[in-house]
């Protein structure tokens, strides 16, 4: 299990901190890879084609499923962000991707439901700021939307599951020391 954060997160990272820590925290799942936001970058070899990349020490790594855990996550930020004095409001998505199988064993059907009503249940009940669920997508089309989905290698089938639970992130502006 690891909880990987950014260090210092300011504007909609502070958000996506809070909540990011209050879900591992409080699901608390085996092999959980939890990232948070994930940039929307050009293919190396062709910049028509994004795919979803997290930044850690100074490198980006692919944030599309990885067998070696349970679930990996990540956040994915809308590209606009509103403004209305001293407010911003912008969309962001939580990108679940999961072996339901082994992530909840004891369940003996395909535990996609569970799993989406384990995490939706603790954003509503997240005690931080900012945070209103809008709702679930679960298509391979719908969660991946902005990414190109020729890289993926595996389906929305059987044990693997991915689901993209859509939330509206309030935030205030912030001052920084490294600004």
């Amino acid at each position: 299990m690891a909880l990987i954060q950014k260090t210092d997160p300011i504007g909609v990272d502070k958000v996506i901190d809070g909540l990011q820590e209050y879900l591992f925290n409080e699901l608390n799942l085996s092999l959980w890879q939890s990232y948070p936001r994930a940039y929307k970058n050009p293919n190396h070899f062709n910049d028509q084609v994004f795919i979803p990349e997290v930044f850690i020490d100074g490198e980006y790594y692919e944030a599309f499923y990885d067998d070696d855990y349970n679930l990996t996550s990540y956040f994915v930020v809308d590209d606009e962000r509103n403004f209305d004095g001293g407010v911003y409001t912008t969309e962001i998505a939580l990108i679940i991707q999961a072996n339901v199988e082994t992530l909840l064993p004891s369940i003996p059907h395909r535990a996609d439901e569970e799993l989406l009503n384990l995490i939706c249940r603790e954003i509503q009940y997240y005690p931080g700021e900012g945070i209103d669920l809008l709702g679930v997508e679960t298509s391979v089309l719908a969660v991946y939307r902005e990414f190109t989905s020729e890289r993926l290698t595996f389906n929305d089938m059987n044990e693997f599951f991915v689901a993209r639970i859509n939330m509206n992130a309030t935030y205030y502006t912030d001052c920084c020391a490294n600004c």
